[in-house]
């Protein structure tokens, strides 16, 4: 698959200074009836996302057994009804951001629409989150005097776990409000757009992932699923109401990048609901012998269709139909519409899907200590053949890899294509570096991490110290710069983004060899104390954020280290940068072997007299840790050793 090519979407450059009039967008001959014809598909996604809940709650919640305490049809009905409506804001407000980040050039008026609406739905998220907070208190207490309703709501939003999250939410959608409100350059709304993915996250931990033995992959699978289809949808419904009266050929253009989004997204949801739905069904019967399957079976249905609809966009709208505005203009309603509906449909299963129990039992009693930690059961006991056959799924990381490697293959076949050659070295370094990855957070070492320290030092090491030097040889963004387009149209686009970076001074500070090797060393202790090992044993973020503070600060230090080829440095600097890098690696290491067993009431308990024993486990995680890190100095001090300290001279 080639890299999608943006050509000129007609828009034009935006003004200097003044206050010219807008750019020129050709209307309908019918503006107006093209206006309500375009209208039609945010009304029939949302409509149609009302009466699947509707419909799918009389079906699933009809006929339960009353529950001993019985809180109203009104609690029933309206909990799925307030999460598809909170849900369908949510992929408002990512849609807005990513469309007015990533689509829409500054001077465009349509950029300003895109985060007008972001704000608004920001704040509907908001409410909506709080309303469902509410049902859902009502929900788990029941009945509650009015007298000290207040004070019961309160306790239940600031100490217990579930209302926690949707405090979160609640506070982090109204910054993004106030945000989106606020400031409309690129730098701000990047910075809104990771927060309105991280507002996510307490969804993704209070759904059936939460209880669930394998909680660490059912939430990351969720919020992957849900971040997805909220770009998704979201993207397509703002495009569509801010540009309500653009013709063709400012519409094809922006169609273009969407179906690149779009494809991402489909391919993103399409894994991570697999994942999701093996972790809570049995068998494959049960997608028609339980309530829980038969509504993931029209999820698939929907999902299907909707892949074949972004295909027309892509083959069809794109690029074949003539751009003859009244023909053009009702082919692209019909299927904007078309979507709607389909998009309305999943998102109405979704939300009554989340408050369907699944088949897959979820809650057991633990009873040994490891389940009473993780619930789940030891594994088998380690031994060289479980190098092979030990697996623990990490959609973030193995979805990433699969999109990256993808992604590099596309690039290095458009070079070729275009007769420029790419060493094969690079692409060997990449792929490479990159099936590292996807087996230390994918098997053996991701599946004992939990049990043996081991296998945690090891992983983490190994990610953070060794594949980033593999990741950079494959010189990825040299890749970019060669085969990302130029927009023309003031968007920026992935290259201009690249080049933005590229000038920044707070990325050349960064990427100084000492500053680079003092952010490694400080991930990398921090990674180690016993706090964040235990966070990120217990809490699917915590997990991920340490495994990603590491690898990121380790692809910070090699970029730091080969970019020393053009901008020369000293010996000072060379030899300050591996002191400072010997001496993180000297403390990990006597911080990590000065007690017996690191995070006793962890590891020491866990095993429950497996082998090895926790005090010979930590003995080898030292070793591991020696090794791994003298590796680790020789290949950073050859690199600098071999950089010349001035143009001409060598150290």
């Amino acid at each position: 698959m080639a890299l999608p090519v943006a050509g000129p979407d007609g828009v034009g450059d935006p003004p200097p200074v003044t206050r010219a009039p807008a750019p020129h967008r050709p209307h309908f001959p019918e503006p107006i009836a093209g206006r309500r014809r375009r209208l039609l598909a945010p009304i029939v996604l949302v409509g149609a996302a009302l009466i699947v809940v509707t419909l799918l709650s009389a079906w699933v919640f009809g006929n339960r057994p009353a529950l001993l305490v019985d809180t109203g049809a009104a609690v029933t009905y309206g909990l799925p009804l307030v999460k598809v409506l909170a849900n369908l804001a949510a992929a408002a407000t990512i849609g807005g951001l990513l469309l007015a980040g990533s689509f829409l050039s500054e001077g465009d008026p349509a950029r300003g629409r895109a985060m007008d609406l972001s704000a608004v739905s920001a704040a509907v998220w908001s409410v909506l989150t709080g309303v469902y907070a509410v049902l859902t208190f009502i929900t788990i207490a029941g009945p509650v005097r009015a007298g000290i309703f207040g004070p019961a709501l309160g306790q239940y939003l600031t100490q217990v776990s579930l209302g926690q999250s949707n405090t979160v939410t609640i506070l982090l959608t109204a910054v993004i409000s106030v945000g989106a409100f606020a400031s409309r350059k690129p730098v701000p709304i990047l910075i809104l757009t990771v927060v309105a993915f991280a507002a996510l996250i307490p969804l993704a931990l209070q759904g059936h992932a939460a209880g669930a033995g394998g909680h660490r992959t059912a939430a990351a699978a969720l919020w992957l699923h849900v971040g997805f289809a909220g770009a998704w949808i979201g993207t397509l419904l703002i495009l569509v109401i801010t540009h309500l009266r653009a013709g063709p050929d400012v519409i094809r253009p922006l169609l273009r990048r969407f179906s690149f989004l779009a494809l991402i997204c489909f391919i993103g949801v399409t894994l991570s609901g697999a994942i999701s739905a093996s972790l809570r069904l049995n068998s494959v019967s049960e997608l028609v012998s339980t309530d829980y399957g038969v509504i993931l079976g029209l999820k698939m249905v929907v999902l299907v269709l909707l892949g074949a609809a972004g295909y027309g966009h892509r083959r069809w709208l794109i690029s074949r139909l003539p751009a003859q505005a009244g023909r053009w203009n009702a082919v692209w309603v019909r299927l904007v519409i078309a979507e709607g509906l389909l998009m309305g449909v999943a998102s109405g299963a979704a939300a009554v899907l989340a408050r369907t129990p699944p088949p897959a039992g979820e809650v057991t009693i633990a009873v040994t200590t490891a389940e009473k930690l993780t619930g789940q059961a030891l594994p088998l006991p380690f031994s060289p053949a479980r190098l092979l056959d030990s697996f623990a799924v990490d959609p973030i990381w193995l979805t990433a890899g699969i999109f990256v490697i993808g992604l590099y293959a596309a690039g290095v076949h458009r070079l070729r294509r275009a007769g420029t050659a790419w060493p094969a070295r690079r692409s060997i370094g990449w792929v490479a570096g990159w099936a590292v990855i996807i087996y230390l957070t994918n098997a053996a070492p991701a599946a004992y991490e939990n049990y043996l320290f081991t296998a945690y030092a090891a992983g983490h090491l190994a990610l953070g110290a060794l594949t980033t030097f593999l990741i950079i040889a494959g010189r990825p963004l040299l890749l970019i710069s060669r085969t990302a387009d130029v927009r023309n149209d003031g968007t920026g686009g992935v290259r201009g983004w690249l080049n933005a970076a590229a000038t920044a001074r707070i990325v050349d500070r960064l990427l100084h060899p000492v500053v680079a090797a003092a952010l490694f060393v400080l991930c990398l202790l921090t990674a180690f104390t016993p706090l964040l090992v235990n966070w990120s044993l217990t809490d699917p973020v915590g997990h991920q954020w340490n495994t990603t503070q590491l690898f990121l600060a380790g692809c910070l230090l090699v970029c730091a280290l080969n970019r020393t080829r053009t901008h020369p440095i000293t010996r000072g600097t060379a030899a300050t940068a591996m002191a400072v890098l010997g001496a993180g690696v000297a403390v990990l290491v006597l911080l990590v072997g000065a007690a017996p067993v690191f995070l006793p009431e962890w590891y020491g308990v866990i095993g429950d007299g497996w082998q090895p024993a926790p005090m010979i486990d930590h003995t080898v995680a030292t070793v591991t840790f020696l090794t791994i890190g003298t590796l680790f100095l020789i290949t950073t001090g050859t690199r600098l050793i071999r950089r010349p300290s001035q143009p001409g001279v060598k150290l």
